[in-house]
């Protein structure tokens, strides 16, 4: 759910020991695309900070229950 491929990460098949591999060979060889997608990464890290999530869950509490949750 946060990364996504080739964007921000690489998603491989789980279990998949050459698909794993030949990813971290790729990053190796390839450093400013990995330095890219580590900048994009920070950018999810920032998406979910504890504020951010207490904050979803307030609305969504809020759009459910009805009224301002006084948690």
């Amino acid at each position: 759910m946060l990364i996504e491929d080739k964007v921000n990460g690489c998603l491989v098949p789980k279990g998949d020991v050459d698909a794993i591999s030949n990813s971290i060979i790729y990053y190796i060889e390839n450093g400013q695309i990995a330095e890219e997608y580590g900048r994009k990464a920070t950018e999810v890290v920032d998406r979910f900070t504890p504020k951010k999530i207490m904050s979803k869950w307030e609305e969504y509490i809020n759009k459910h229950i009805g009224g301002k949750y006084a948690g």
